[in-house]
This record gives structure tokens, C-alpha cells and sequence, in this order.
């Protein structure tokens, strides 16, 4: 009965509401970008993509035409970054890119540790999926730094064309198992292409302890929305299973494409940046005895409008500095 009562809770839209109301001030900084975008409905209310449907396409960053081209000629940004010209046309094309070693075991360690330490205190403690640790880095001057990396934060804007600041975390004890799916439907923005994350690699992966699995290219491919989905809603309910909906068509679209998958087996302190519409996943872990330490860190670029598109709710952005 309460696994019931939760499960119903999910699809309340007026728990949304409660919730939105209980986090105004959170979200009061939506009001400037509202009226400037011209959405005609209070900060608290349901947000979706069909709200900005009305709104011209804005390309930034790496998905504008000749963005890449601008970008390579420039070597001062470059070398800031560390990046170099075949980085920007390899991400511009495959939207993915791997960072070899940028972590060094020392690093690695002391957030390990930290993550150790935390959960074994009770301080730290995984959401409903019994895999994530959502937004740890606001309560972990470790953590905290990570999300804060100098030349993440580099790269990040250059990729995306402006300023960029960590809006959500992910910590992984064991991989994520999660079904092939894309950023953007978790946190959808206007304008479009306003999300990017870095994977970073804990401790090494390889085929048995549930890798990291990515599509290169799939950041091409149209962003899903829920008019997409065929959910079947009500003005108090809202679809009883909209992302097993939305994993079902991403994977249609991906077979239909014919979009190959690819398993990162990768190195202790490697990091893999995606575009926020790359499709990935964590593969089926053979081996349930072993650990996946990892942890995501998702960026908005500033002036930004974030929402979760499936539940309806506008983000809780709250800047870390």
C-alpha cells in the first residue's frame, strides 16, 4: 500500500504544485526570463517544452552553423582550455569527448573517500532508484571542488558558447544500469542546448562491472518532448509511466537510425563530456559484487530556463559558488 501511495504521489500535479510553492524562492528568478521570453503563466505553475513551442529556435554554442569554425581559429581559448582544434570538430560531430587521465589518483582518492565517509555517516544516502546520490556537491566542499574544476568549467563554456555553472551532481557506488536516454528530457532547456555534463571515472570500468554506454551522433537527433510520447494525462493526473514511454521511443529512434552503441572502458580519473541531448545509458552490470565509483556533474549555461519535462516542473536551480 505505501509502495502504492508513493507511486500515486509521482503523478499528483497538485504535489508538483505544493512543491513549487514550498521552493518560490528558488524559482522567483525565473520571473526575468518568463517575461522576457514572453511565457505567460506564473513561476510556480506546470512548465513543459510546449510552453516555449511558440519561441524561434536558438542555436548556441557548438550546435550553431560555423560556431566550430570560429572557435578553432581562436588558439588563445584554446589553449585555456587545453582543447585543440580536432577536439571542437570531433565533439561537433560525435558529441562526446574523452579526457584521458585528468584526475590523478590523489584526487580521485580524497572524493572517494569523502563519498565513503559521508554515506557511512548517514549524511549521504541514494534516492529512490537505491543507485544515485543526487546533489552531493552542496553538501561536500570535496565534492564541491569537483564540480567547480577550473578547466571543466573552460571547456564547458567553450563547447557551449557562454558561461556555464554546475547545476546537479550524480554519485555512483555501482553503475547505473539505466536505460539508454538523454539529458535533455530530465532537464530541458531554452534555449535548446543549454545543458552539457562530464562523466568522471572514479575507479576503472570495464565490461563486467556496468560501464558507461554512449551513441556517438545521437546529439543530432531530435529532442523528445511529451507530445512525442503519446501520455495519457488529465488535469490532475499525470501519465501513470511516462519514462518507460519515453526509454521505449528513444530506443525506436535509435534502432531506426541505426545508431550504434559504444561501452567506455575507461581509467581511473578519465572524464567523458556529452552534449546534453547525447544518448547513454550504464550497462547491465555481470559482475553485482563489484563497484562502478563515478560521478556526473551537469552544467547550465547562465540565463538559462531548465525544467524535467516528463513530471512537468520547472528546476530548482540553485547556483553553487
Amino acid at each position: 500500500m505505501i509502495k502504492y501511495l508513493k507511486k500515486l504521489s509521482r503523478r499528483v500535479k497538485l504535489v508538483y504544485w505544493f512543491l513549487n510553492i514550498k521552493n518560490l524562492h528558488l524559482l522567483r528568478k525565473n520571473k526575468s526570463i518568463y517575461q522576457k521570453l514572453g511565457i505567460n503563466k506564473p513561476v510556480h505553475f506546470a512548465l513543459q517544452n510546449k510552453d516555449v513551442a511558440h519561441l524561434p529556435a536558438h542555436l548556441m554554442g557548438i550546435d550553431a552553423p560555423h560556431y566550430a569554425d570560429i572557435v578553432c581559429r581562436d588558439a588563445g581559448r584554446l589553449e585555456s582550455s587545453g582543447l585543440t582544434a580536432a577536439d571542437i570538430r570531433f565533439f561537433e560531430t560525435n558529441g562526446f569527448l574523452i579526457l584521458k587521465s585528468f584526475l590523478n589518483q590523489d584526487e580521485v582518492d580524497e572524493i572517494n573517500n569523502e563519498m565513503e565517509s559521508k554515506i557511512a555517516s548517514g549524511q549521504f544516502s541514494f534516492n529512490f532508484t537505491g543507485k544515485k546520490i543526487p546533489f552531493a556537491f552542496k553538501y561536500s566542499e570535496v565534492l564541491k571542488k569537483m564540480a567547480l574544476n577550473e578547466r571543466l568549467l573552460r571547456i564547458n563554456a567553450l563547447l557551449t558558447g557562454k558561461e556555464v555553472f554546475p547545476y546537479h551532481t550524480l554519485n555512483f557506488i555501482q553503475g547505473s544500469e539505466q536505460a539508454p536516454h538523454s539529458d535533455a528530457i530530465h532537464m530541458g532547456t531554452y534555449p535548446q542546448g543549454g545543458l552539457i555534463a562530464a562523466w568522471i571515472a572514479l575507479e576503472a570500468t570495464d565490461e563486467a562491472n556496468g560501464p558507461l554506454i554512449y551513441y556517438p551522433g545521437s546529439h543530432k537527433l531530435p529532442y523528445l518532448k511529451n507530445a512525442d510520447l503519446g501520455l495519457k494525462e488529465n488535469s490532475l493526473l499525470l501519465d501513470e509511466n511516462p519514462n518507460a514511454k519515453y526509454e521505449r521511443k528513444i530506443q525506436e529512434i535509435l534502432d531506426s537510425n541505426n545508431v550504434k552503441s559504444f561501452e567506455f572502458h575507461a581509467s581511473t580519473g578519465d572524464v567523458l563530456i556529452w552534449h546534453g541531448n547525447l544518448v547513454h545509458g550504464g550497462k547491465k552490470m555481470i559482475d553485482k559484487n563489484r563497484t562502478r565509483k563515478s560521478m556526473v556533474i551537469h552544467y547550465l549555461r547562465e540565463e538559462t530556463l531548465c525544467w524535467h519535462e516528463l513530471s512537468q516542473r520547472p528546476a530548482l536551480v540553485e547556483k553553487i559558488i
